[in-house]
């Protein structure tokens, strides 16, 4: 993860796309079509959040329309960008990073509903290790993945006491079942791995 944050702030430097004046946006969006992949993905991220709009990413065609989402939300520290996304794991990954840069409960009201507001009041509840905010989640699916990443994030096997049904989780092709043993395992497995 370094060293990707490492890559983007030097290719950002390199690109020169933080130097964006805002009455030449169609200009700087030229500029960013000169240079390679990467570079471009970058500069057009830049834009975005140097003009304070998420659309500009709309005109990036052959990148991740979601990564760029993702990086404007947090650069803007506004999670309702994320609502542009329509994968839901993609949508989950540009909360994280959003509110990861303001750790506020509040930033969870923002017309997020069912799953969406679930994701997001998981990712406030882990970083700022706080089980009660777990217990806000209505959608019991959410509740239960905010329950076991918060045990595994605190090495804490008595939060897993709060999960009171079985659910299945998917992950890159894979099915599992989330349940309070499967918990205690996980908080287990991540206690020998410190």
């Amino acid at each position: 993860m370094k060293k990707i944050l490492f890559v983007i702030i030097l290719l950002n430097l390199l690109c020169g796309c933080n130097e964006i004046d805002s009455e030449n946006n169609e200009n700087a969006l030229d500029n960013c079509d000169t240079l390679d992949h990467v570079e471009k993905w970058q500069c057009y991220v830049d834009i975005s959040i140097e003009m304070k709009d998420p659309n500009i990413c709309d005109e990036f065609v052959g990148g991740q329309l979601w990564g760029c989402y993702s990086e404007v939300a947090k650069g803007l520290q506004n999670s309702k960008i994320c609502e542009l996304i329509s994968q839901p794991q993609s949508k989950g990954y540009c909360y994280r990073g959003a509110i990861s840069e303001t750790n506020k409960i509040s930033d969870c009201d923002n017309d997020l509903v069912g799953v969406d507001k679930g994701e997001c009041l998981k990712v406030v509840a882990i970083n700022n290790k706080d089980v009660n905010i777990c217990k806000q989640i209505n959608d019991e699916n959410q509740k239960v993945m905010c329950f076991n990443s918060l045990a595994k994030e605190l090495l804490d096997k008595e939060i897993c006491d709060n999960i009171k049904i079985s659910i299945t989780a998917y992950q890159t092709r894979m099915q599992y079942t989330i349940d309070k043993s499967t918990c205690y395992d996980n908080v287990d497995y991540w206690s020998k791995k410190e």
